[in-house]
């Protein structure tokens, strides 16, 4: 029996060669730097796997521990420097950790009566050297890398 359908004429031929594109620069290299050096700089106690993508829709962090290692999630939906800024934030997090594992948390309580024992004491003393060993330590570091990969470029151009 005859089919009804039209027999595409352009089916068996090869699709013409897609044009070449630039490759896009990698996104978030000066955070993945700053990751690396952090890791070197300020260990936690436990392993720390930073992770850059979906969070969710209402933070653009968190820090969670996941049996013997801290997993730290950070939205990839802001800019690098803001990202930057939540690493910060979550490594904080999970190096004052063991300062309030055991306290209760009672988000229904008026803020009044109850501070929220995560950002407490232990966490703003964290925060604060993890603040001062990204921006007054790694990134000038990185950025010196990258002024003297820079200047190696360079020469090399010239010869």
């Amino acid at each position: 029996m005859p089919s009804s359908r039209r027999r595409d004429s352009t089916a068996n031929t090869p699709t013409p060669a897609r044009p070449r594109t630039r490759r896009r620069k990698p996104r978030y290299k000066l955070f993945h730097r700053v990751v690396e050096l952090l890791h070197e700089a300020l260990p936690a106690k436990h392993p720390v796997d930073v992770q850059l993508g979906w969070v969710n829709n209402y933070n653009l962090g968190e820090c969670s521990r996941r049996g013997s290692h801290f997993r730290i999630r950070v939205s990839s939906r802001q800019p690098e420097w803001f990202a930057i800024e939540t690493l910060v934030h979550e490594w904080a997090h999970a190096l004052s950790w063991d300062a309030y594992k055991n306290v209760p948390y009672w988000p229904w309580a008026p803020a009044a009566e109850y501070q929220s024992p995560v950002h407490g004491d232990a966490w703003g003393r964290a925060y604060s050297k993890v603040y001062r060993a990204v921006f007054f330590d790694i990134i000038p570091q990185i950025r010196k890398e990258q002024r003297a990969a820079r200047r190696l470029k360079q020469k090399g151009r010239t010869r």
